[in-house]
């Protein structure tokens, strides 16, 4: 949107990370290797995008799964809207860029460590 100077983007976001505190031994109950927790029920990075101006319309998701190791994954669709400086002179023939900037809420003078790839499709 070139009047609000905003872009709106869907996200595949993925975060995984593990937890000494939900490690199991599968022997102990019945073979579970794997399962599905409330996000609410445990402790989960405050990961944000920097640039988001407006909540788009992201379908809740409110599930992490987690392993018999600690691995948790918190996978979820995002749909963003994010400021960014179009530049539209050359319209329709131009192009944009604009950053994404992911970091933590609480500790925002730490950054965080992060692999991986950044899938973006719109």
């Amino acid at each position: 949107d070139g009047k609000t100077q905003t872009i709106t983007t869907s996200i595949w976001y993925r975060q995984i990370w593990k937890d000494e505190f939900l490690i199991w031994d599968p022997e102990d109950f019945d073979g579970i290797t794997e399962l599905s927790l409330s996000s609410d029920a445990i402790w989960v990075p405050d990961i944000i995008v920097a640039e988001f101006v407006k909540e788009g319309k992201s379908p809740p998701i409110p599930y992490v799964y987690v392993n018999s190791s600690g691995s948790v994954k918190n996978y979820r669709p995002i749909q963003a809207v994010l400021a960014c400086s179009l530049e539209m002179y050359a319209f329709p023939f131009d192009t944009q860029n604009c950053s994404l900037t992911f970091r933590s809420w609480l500790h925002s003078g730490l950054p965080p460590t992060s692999k991986g790839d950044l899938g973006l499709f719109m």
